[in-house]
């Protein structure tokens, strides 16, 4: 009994180690992925992510992963390859079945984000009929966002840039205003729903400044 006793303390004392660890890495894959200016630097955090999410089975290290080539995608000259692997890490994060309402909802959140870039992407080609498919999955996956949880700030902030981009095209003053709106409104859910996990996946808030200012008319 006490070689069982001591062997559990000891494999259990592994394992907290090996959590730490790990998250000491996923830290440090956040920092600089937040600090990076390029898309080297960018590349170079993908890969720490992908080292700890390979090694820990929770869901926040895929997803941040997924996330991280999400956004080297926008900058690439090759975006799909990034959205594919974005999503495959995304699904990594799906196959777990014991996330909350707050998790499932943010899930959905890069989901709806994924197909969204994927969905430029088809249009920017002229590519109407593959542009409208992830539109229409992107907008699938927002509502199930906000149906998991209506205060998701990341809810907000997607529809505020959508509307606001659909404005900027069509120069439609009151787009702007309802996307401005759309976008206070995801600054106050964004300041309410601070998680006191550091390592929860907290993606977006920086980009609201920047679409606020982008809203006006071209003759503003």
């Amino acid at each position: 009994m006490r070689k069982f006793l001591t062997l559990f303390l000891l494999v259990s004392s592994f394992a907290g180690f090996s959590q730490k660890s790990n998250d000491k890495k996923l830290a440090a894959a956040i920092q600089a992925f937040q600090d990076a200016t390029e898309i080297t630097g960018m590349m170079e955090s993908v890969q720490m992510f992908k080292e700890v999410s390979d090694k820990d089975k929770g869901w926040i290290p895929a997803y941040w992963t997924s996330f991280a080539f999400s956004q080297i995608g926008r900058l690439s000259e090759n975006p799909p390859a990034y959205y594919d692997s974005a999503q495959l890490y995304l699904d990594k994060v799906v196959s777990n079945k014991a996330l909350s309402d707050i998790e499932k909802s943010d899930v959905h959140a890069l989901q709806s984000l994924i197909y969204g870039l994927r969905a430029g992407s088809f249009w920017a080609k002229g590519d109407r009929e593959n542009g409208l498919k992830y539109s229409n999955l992107d907008s699938e996956s927002l509502a199930k966002a906000i149906e998991q949880n209506g205060n998701n700030p990341r809810v907000y902030l997607l529809s505020g840039t959508s509307i606001i981009s659909d404005g900027l095209r069509n120069q439609d003053a009151g787009y702007l205003l309802a996307g401005k709106h759309m976008l206070e409104m995801a600054k106050a859910k964004y300041e309410a729903s601070e998680s006191s996990n550091e390592l929860y996946p907290n993606w977006g808030k920086g980009w609201i400044n920047f679409w606020l200012g982008r809203a006006k008319l071209s003759s503003d």
